[in-house]
């Protein structure tokens, strides 16, 4: 207990005399520095000043940097999920709707195994698959969407004759798409008919009365 007491007392004559020191040595540096306190405070503003124009850009760069990938991370989810909902095509909507225009007016003109005033939104799937411009995961639904997306208006019915039997199905018929188009649908070039005439065959025979 004796012990403790002493190491108390020499505990606290150490930090009295520390305490003591530390005062004599800041009253001296003051008295000291006291004629150039005004350029002392000067150099220690100018250096503080400095500091904070040199740490605000690179704060305000960093948040900006933070913030333009928050942004790019809601908007790539926000097209993820766009993506999950309604299809995105990888290639011009303009392509999509070239293709269209010929399957359509080729199925208005019987051209196309279902016969109807423009083509079976099943055929046209089948048709954007078969040419690398619709998923093959895709289903009627995905397909009814990618093609509204492209601005193709798409009817729940239209009468469609196959087999011999007649069914409704859900369709682009040529009237709402030559809306669409702004223009009537064109036969694509290989269905388009040859009228370009022909010239008579040499040493025909006279024509006989």
């Amino acid at each position: 207990m004796a012990d403790l007491a002493e190491a108390v007392i020499i505990g606290f004559l150490c930090l009295a005399l520390a305490v003591t020191f530390l005062g004599m040595l800041l009253g001296y540096l003051g008295r000291l520095l006291a004629p150039y306190r005004w350029g002392i405070g000067f150099i220690l503003a100018a250096a503080w000043c400095i500091a904070s124009a040199i740490a605000a850009p690179q704060g305000a760069s960093a948040r900006t940097s933070a913030e333009e990938s928050g942004e790019a991370t809601t908007e790539n989810d926000h097209e993820m999920s766009a993506g999950e909902e309604s299809p995105v095509p990888s290639t011009p909507w303009e392509v999509v709707r070239d293709y269209v225009e010929g399957a359509v007016a080729a199925g208005a003109a019987g051209f196309a195994d279902a016969k109807g005033r423009g083509a079976r939104v099943d055929d046209l799937l089948l048709g954007l698959q078969g040419e690398g411009l619709a998923s093959a995961g895709w289903d009627r639904k995905a397909a009814i969407t990618f093609l509204e997306g492209a601005g193709i208006t798409v009817r729940e019915q239209m009468k469609f004759r196959l087999a011999g039997r007649q069914k409704n199905h859900p369709g682009v018929h040529i009237d709402d798409l030559a809306d669409n188009l702004g223009h009537r649908p064109r036969l694509p070039a290989h269905l388009v008919p040859d009228i370009t005439p022909q010239p008579a065959p040499r040493n025909a025979p006279p024509a006989t009365r």
